[in-house]
């Protein structure tokens, strides 16, 4: 008969870690845009456990391991870390990649400059369909290009790292 262990409880609200954690750092300087904005990760409580969820992978279930550390259901030793760094930053460890905790505030521009400067790539792309005068539908080339390098500039300020 196994006896239950039990485990040091995580010493803080875990309410408190819950939100959106983005890579850092990235691991690749030129992908950092990307990875903010599509590598981020949401931690949400459940209980004394924690649930993991990645944009572009299943949700993983923490549970606890002892202070701070956290192991996915499926493993035998812990996986996971939640620390705070030196500058009063939340953390996520899991040993290859550190996520610190950003506001939703912060995401929502990027996540809108990505659905701008998406859209602006199919407009630039579509076929360019001849209603009337080739004038009147070059013009409306022009202008649409005009808007996109409007968005493309505003997508740059958003950029992390960025005062």
């Amino acid at each position: 008969m196994a006896l239950p262990i039990s485990c040091p409880r995580f010493p803080g609200d875990l309410a408190a870690r819950e939100g959106f954690y983005v890579p850092s750092p990235n691991r690749f300087a030129s992908f950092a845009w990307l990875d903010t904005v599509l590598g981020f990760v949401q931690l949400r409580s459940n209980g004394p456990d924690l649930e993991l969820k990645p944009l572009q992978s299943p949700a993983v279930t923490l549970q606890p391991a002892g202070a701070h550390l956290f192991k996915a259901a499926e493993r035998v030793t812990a996986s996971h870390a939640l620390l705070t760094s030196v500058d009063g930053k939340r953390t996520i460890s899991t040993g290859m990649q550190t996520y610190h905790q950003v506001s939703l505030l912060m995401l929502l521009p990027l996540w809108t400059s990505l659905i701008a400067s998406v859209q602006g790539c199919v407009h630039i792309l579509r076929p360019v369909r001849c209603h009337g005068h080739a004038r009147g539908t070059a013009r409306r080339r022009r202008a649409g290009g005009m808007g996109i390098a409007a968005l493309a500039a505003v997508g740059q300020d958003f950029r992390p790292g960025r005062g």
